[in-house]
């Protein structure tokens, strides 16, 4: 495994793509407190993501198999 496929399978374990029905923010049927956990769900996911592709390198030694 390495770096990018790591993002892939957060991809997909998330199910976060820029057309998600996770769209709570707007919606007032929920309150506010899952709206709160949501944006946090989402900025974990985001730097995580980043996270992983500014330390592509270093990830990838990391996850290399011995």
């Amino acid at each position: 495994m390495d770096g990018q496929q790591l993002i892939t399978f957060l991809a997909k374990a998330f199910d976060y793509t820029e057309d998600n029905n996770r769209d709570i923010i707007n919606d007032p049927t929920f309150s506010m407190a899952e709206v709160e956990e949501e944006l946090q769900v989402q900025h974990s996911y985001q730097f995580l993501i980043s996270y992983i592709s500014r330390n592509q390198e270093m990830i990838d030694s990391n996850l290399k198999e011995d």
